[in-house]
């Protein structure tokens, strides 16, 4: 699907909004001048939108179709010679790239055109030195692409061989040709290996971001040590006692909705178990027992259920389609009398991406970096992304990352237990 050929708001994911927000930047040097590429459609992104819609005469509603991504895309164009915070956009696009040129500094001088020429010639592009609509087309779906693999080529396969190049955690050294053979697959799963991520030799959201140094994991001492920090009483354990877990497997099997939902020969596997005990003040009962499961014969089927004591409060109910990356994950969660109240559909590699939006955006808000006071109010903006991130398995897929006391806080946020910690959840 063209990336053009979407629709971008509040609830798309941060890369999508980002690249609208470029675009109405490159359009208009004066747009978004409070927040400018921040990922957050707010009301300064809706505002601009909005302009740009009146002046093209287009239909105004501040929502972004491909009509008006498409219009964008159209309009713009950016020659040598001009100035303006989109010819710093693209400059700083150029360096995203490892396209050596002149300082970002909103000049499209000789450096920046010939950065240009660099970029078009390593993407097959019509070699002009000017940044037209395919140009620039290329550059935002290869910044948005979330993942690369054998078979591929390209500057983002360049960008990834450079940063291979350059990591300290293993030592490698590959040409850096824009082509994604065997030499650039055994080097990102030697750097897999050594980053203790699973080795498949593909650069998803994970490898990518770890490359980039950028994805940042608190631990469950460092998740549990914050939310007390913020006034939050929580405390998280694992369950260890097997009488215990039993009784809480027997729970969840006898469940009508569960029993509906996989084939009556299957049970829950004793390998993929994990029990967890919350307390707090917060929670109205005082403790609240997490279980995430998988099944033995429908080992498609990833299970995760709360217990408020004894009684099953919330069941949610992972069908993964497929083992590749693009494949179908159907996530349906189910209330105490069994109703579903949410669907959600997705894939292994969006779903890895939006655990690394995640973990980032936990450890943004934790260290207090660049909080925007009207998007983050409470850590339960963060922590209740999490459940349908790990719901699906994500995990099972190589991320390596798994947030434990993260999800089990995020069922707290999202599903009702306790009603001053959820004031806050909705706040």
């Amino acid at each position: 699907m063209s990336i053009d050929n979407q629709y971008i708001n509040a609830e798309s994911h941060k890369r999508w909004i980002e690249m609208l927000q470029r675009q109405l930047i490159r359009e208009n040097p004066s747009a978004l001048p409070n927040y400018g590429v921040d990922g957050i459609y707010g009301e300064e992104t809706t505002d601009w939108v909005s302009r740009f819609q009146e002046r093209k005469g287009l239909v105004v509603d501040g929502l972004t179709g491909p009509e008006t991504l498409g219009r964008l895309r159209a309009d713009i164009v950016q020659l040598p010679g001009t100035t303006g915070r989109g010819v710093e956009i693209l400059q700083e696009d150029l360096l995203y790239f490892y396209i050596q040129q002149s300082a970002v500094d909103g000049v499209y001088g000789a450096g920046t055109e010939q950065g240009v020429r660099d970029f078009q010639f390593y993407n097959n592009l019509l070699v002009d030195g000017e940044a037209g609509p395919n140009t620039l087309y290329t550059f935002d779906e290869l910044i948005t692409t979330i993942l690369s693999q054998r078979g591929d080529n390209g500057s983002l396969v360049r960008r990834i061989q450079q940063q291979l190049n350059e990591q300290e955690s293993v030592e490698i050294s590959i040409e850096v040709d824009g082509v994604y053979g065997a030499e650039t697959e055994q080097a990102v799963e030697n750097f897999q290996g050594v980053n203790e991520q699973y080795i498949d030799g593909i650069a998803g959201p994970i490898t990518m971001n770890l490359l980039d140094i950028e994805t940042v994991v608190l631990n469950d001492d460092q998740i549990e040590a914050f939310l007390q920090s913020q006034g939050y009483n929580l405390e998280v354990e694992e369950v260890t006692d097997e009488q215990v877990v039993s009784e809480y497997v027997d729970l969840l099997e006898s469940n009508d909705v569960l029993r509906d939902n996989v084939s009556t020969s299957s049970k829950l596997s004793d390998k993929n178990l994990g029990l967890l005990l919350i307390k707090g003040d917060v929670i109205a009962s005082g403790e609240l027992y997490f279980l995430q499961a998988e099944l033995n014969e429908d080992n498609n089927k990833k299970i995760f259920a709360t217990f408020d004591d004894i009684n099953l409060d919330r069941l949610i109910i992972g069908d993964i389609q497929g083992e590749l990356y693009d494949s179908k994950i159907v996530i349906k969660t189910y209330d105490v009398d069994g109703n579903e109240v949410e669907s959600v559909e997705d894939t292994f590699v969006e779903l890895s991406n939006a655990n690394v939006d995640f973990n980032l955006g936990l450890y943004e808000y934790a260290t207090s970096v660049s909080v925007r006071d009207n998007s983050v109010t409470n850590p339960c903006t963060w922590l209740g992304g999490a459940a349908a991130t790990i719901a699906c398995g994500v995990s099972l897929i190589g991320t390596g990352i798994q947030p434990y006391l993260g999800v089990a806080v995020s069922f707290v946020c999202t599903t009702g237990f306790g009603s001053a910690l959820q004031d806050e959840c909705n706040s």
